[in-house]
């Protein structure tokens, strides 16, 4: 596990501590992430250029339409992300559509993901911000990693192994990892030290979409 430097981990608390997570909005709308992982996943996008991103965990919509923002700019793809629950008033943009529902329960979903990908040739990245225990962190990437063709990514949100030792989206990661030798978590996405996504950056190793 890569460690992350100490400047890194102050400026971490610092920013857990003013709440500034929950201070982020996207053209007007809560994102909860951090710049540093905003950037990155424009970096991702812009790379690998998938059809199809599914957010797992929408919440007020701010993240999702930042990546149907960016894919706005790249001219293709779509967002589907997924969310529970319904409180809040969410964007709407032509390449982002929500769908209120546990993805676990939805087999639609996973048919349609998987007509898309070994139908179609289209290529799937994942955003995995749930619930954080291990069950659900473990189930959605058993259901959909191998949906994500080579050299894409499945990214795991809060895996908070900086902050605690015994988090669970992180355990689910570093299981994930030890019985999948074709994933491996991405540290180069991990350029700017303040990430969320600490060991989250999963990337499945090769070139080419054989999802």
């Amino acid at each position: 596990m890569k460690r992350i430097p100490e400047e890194a981990l102050a400026y971490g608390r610092l920013f857990d501590r003013e709440g500034l997570a929950h201070k982020m909005k996207w053209c007007g709308y809560r994102v909860d992430k951090t710049p540093s992982d905003l950037w990155v996943y424009q970096e991702i996008l812009a790379d690998t250029r998938p059809d199809i991103v599914l957010e797992i965990g929408s919440g007020a919509g701010g993240s999702g339409l930042f990546l149907a923002s960016v894919l706005d700019v790249l001219g293709a793809g779509s967002v589907v992300s997924y969310d529970p629950a319904t409180k809040w008033a969410r964007p709407r943009h032509p390449r982002l559509e929500f769908r209120a529902g546990d993805p676990r329960t939805d087999e639609a979903l996973r048919e349609e993901l998987s007509d898309a990908v070994r139908g179609r040739g289209q290529r799937l990245m994942v955003v995995e911000d749930a619930n954080h225990t291990f069950s659900v962190t473990s189930w959605c990437l058993d259901a959909f990693s191998p949906l994500v063709g080579r050299g894409c990514y499945y990214v795991v949100e809060d895996t908070d192994r900086h902050r605690r030792a015994d988090c669970e989206v992180w355990l689910a990661v570093a299981e994930f990892l030890g019985r999948n030798a074709d994933w491996e978590s991405d540290f180069a996405r991990e350029k700017f030290h303040h990430t969320t996504c600490h060991g989250g950056y999963l990337r499945r190793k090769g070139e080419g979409n054989d999802g």
